[in-house]
């Protein structure tokens, strides 16, 4: 079975919420994010949610701790 990292935004009418109800993944929404994970009008906050994301992205694909279910302390 694959394993599954799904990261979306909140503010991106393609995430659908991340479809929550799927169990075959990880799924971690980054509140206020749109498509490009960019938080609008705020080039700090998008900043430090992209480090944060590659920071899980490493985590994820090493083998380490999975992401959180949701982006809490994003």
């Amino acid at each position: 079975m694959a394993v599954l990292l799904l990261i979306g935004g909140s503010a991106d009418a393609l995430w659908a919420g991340g479809r929550k109800a799927e169990t075959a993944g990880t799924f971690v929404e980054i509140p206020d994010a749109n498509h490009s994970l960019q938080i609008p009008n705020n080039w700090r906050a998008s900043l430090d949610v992209h480090t944060k994301i590659f920071d899980y992205l490493d985590d994820f694909l090493s083998g380490g701790l999975q992401p959180p279910d949701r982006a809490a302390d994003m």
